[in-house]
């Protein structure tokens, strides 16, 4: 119990929820004033740089709840994450106005668009968090990911966003939660299908590998075996001339006879 309070409730965690509400209300201030799917995703480009290391940069209620039911996340924390979202885009939504001149009006996309559009950004942040991509690419991939989603469903793709947009009762509230739950689950049976084929493969490869190192040990064993089989004397190194010599000389020697 007391690991888990540190773990929602820690120093690390606390800045992580801060790195969110800031994240979010950046991300809520380029879709407010930005106009266009390419702000959007070149301000989460951005943040992912900026605030991965810190909190993994969701600025995205659908992205966490997602990560959440994948069991990538703690609930406690995720929640926690949930709360300075929507508080982010809020306060976002309130300064819009100070920054420069926002639409009058935003419009959700339909609930199977807003589905099928947070799936481009969900399966991508995934794969980040499973080390599928560099990390030197994750912002890049990440960012592009929500320009696609953006761009194909015409939609939000962030509860949060949608709230301070004024869009709090439309599609936009719950489809992306529901997308993103559905598809880091499915991301996550093909992930981890994948990881026990490769685990089972490493297998085989080890396996061969042993007896690689078995067939070696005989070699080794026969060839140890030849060797004793082999003729002492063969083993024997020839006399050198010199030595032939002195041999003859010892024997002359005897005999009394030069050599």
């Amino acid at each position: 119990m007391h690991h888990v309070l540190d773990d929602v409730f820690g120093l690390d965690t606390l800045k992580a929820v801060a790195a969110e509400l800031l994240g979010t209300a950046f991300l809520t201030l380029a879709a407010l004033l930005g106009g266009t799917p390419f702000a959007v995703a070149l301000a989460l480009t951005a943040l992912v740089y900026a605030i991965g290391n810190v909190s993994g940069g969701h600025v995205n209620p659908a992205v966490t709840l997602g990560l959440v039911s994948a069991g990538r996340l703690p609930a406690g924390k995720g929640v926690l994450y949930v709360l300075a979202q929507l508080a982010g885009a809020g306060a976002a939504g309130l300064l819009a106005a100070r920054v420069g001149p926002v639409p009058s009006e935003f419009h959700a996309a339909s609930p199977f668009a807003e589905l099928i559009g947070v799936g481009f950004l969900m399966v991508t942040v995934v794969a980040v968090s499973e080390k599928h991509v560099p990390k030197a690419g994750s912002g890049l991939a990440i960012g592009a990911a929500l320009g696609a989603g953006l761009l194909t469903s015409k939609g939000i793709l962030n509860p949060a966003v949608a709230v301070a947009m004024g869009q709090a009762w439309s599609a936009a509230l719950w489809a992306p939660v529901a997308g993103g739950v559905l598809f880091a689950t499915l991301f996550g049976l093909f992930s981890s299908g994948a990881s026990r084929e490769d685990a089972a493969g490493e297998d085989v490869a080890g396996e061969d590998a042993a007896g690689e190192d078995v067939a070696g040990d005989d070699t080794m064993g026969e060839t140890a075996d030849d060797a004793a089989e082999e003729d002492p004397s063969d083993l024997q190194p020839s006399a050198s001339p010199a030595a032939a010599r002195g041999e003859r000389l010892a024997a002359g020697a005897a005999l009394g006879v030069g050599a």
